[in-house]
């Protein structure tokens, strides 16, 4: 859609999709893209409305320093390729962490009129061993996962990047409570990521639904950006590389075969009963007041 501010127009998200961190919002992202009816930046995560300043001191934050986007002019920017009448997403998983900011930007940009709004949720246990995974496939973590846990408070206080705290990141139930009472009920749908990967096409054309467009037979992968432990850590270090010559000669090697070299240099690493077993206490709460909060059984969550 289009807004009016300070006597410029401004393109701004349609709808979006705010997280959770490892709950399938690339994938969705990607499904979603198919659409013809839909636009989403090649940044995929716009990272704007959170209000995020770009000062993280952890290892690799830098990246995020330097992706962040800014300033309103740069946030429409970024969906100036749409074609006219396409529905435009961002897909920021900071968005629900940050849930008071991000909601403080949609007041201030929309007005009366709330865009859509998608969340995921997935279990937390799962999720919290994810990103955990993610920051070790990406040469950042070094760390057991016991001693990062640990770690989670001094990583704070000396203002690391907001993904290294697995556990919190992973406590929905104030960030979706704080949803639900901002947003009104017909602009917000909530998915459980293990009932989207059950069965996408049935999730999808639900979605499709709620956000007003056709139905569409949308194919792609269920598994993207997934996390694991990098078979090869020197070959990780260049596909991770962003300085400006390597950055060039990624643009010379076609996508399809920087995506597969970059899968298949991922091994994934299944969490382990010890790793259930040291996280499970951090959720147990979170869990069972965020089922009164849902109306919905998470069983599932609760056995595994």
């Amino acid at each position: 859609m289009i807004i009016k501010k300070e006597n410029s127009n401004y393109n701004i998200p349609d709808f979006l999709i705010v997280g959770g961190a490892k709950c399938g919002t690339t994938s969705l992202s990607q499904y979603l893209s198919k659409h013809s009816d839909i636009f989403i930046p090649k940044v995929k995560e716009c990272r704007y409305l959170s209000k995020m300043t770009p000062n993280f001191n952890g290892p690799g934050d830098h990246v995020v320093n330097i992706e962040m986007t800014t300033s309103l002019k740069e946030y429409s920017d970024l969906f100036k390729k749409a074609k006219a009448g396409q529905f435009l997403c961002d897909a920021s998983v900071d968005y629900l962490y940050y849930y008071k900011e991000t909601i403080s930007s949609i007041n201030d940009l929309y007005k009366d009129e709330q865009p859509k709004i998608i969340i995921l949720l997935r279990n937390p246990v799962k999720s919290a061993f994810s990103m955990y995974s993610h920051l070790k496939r990406d040469l950042r973590e070094t760390l057991p996962l016991n001693q990062a846990i640990s770690a989670q408070k001094d990583r704070q206080k000396n203002n690391w990047e907001w993904v290294w705290q697995y556990t919190e990141i992973s406590k929905y139930y104030n960030q979706v409570k704080f949803y639900k009472d901002n947003i009104d009920k017909e602009n917000l749908k909530i998915i459980i990521f293990e009932e989207f990967i059950k069965d996408p096409q049935k999730e999808l054309k639900e979605i499709l639904a709620f956000l007003g467009l056709e139905d569409q037979d949308l194919k792609g992968d269920k598994v993207h950006n997934k996390s694991g432990n990098a078979k090869s850590p020197f070959l990780q270090k260049i596909i991770l590389n962003k300085s400006p010559l390597v950055m060039f000669i990624k643009k010379l090697i076609p996508r399809g075969l920087k995506q597969k070299v970059s899968q298949v240099n991922i091994e994934p690493v299944a969490i382990s009963q010890e790793d259930i077993k040291l996280l499970k206490p951090y959720f147990v709460e979170d869990i069972v007041k965020l089922e009164k909060l849902l109306n919905k059984d998470l069983s599932l969550w609760h056995n595994n």
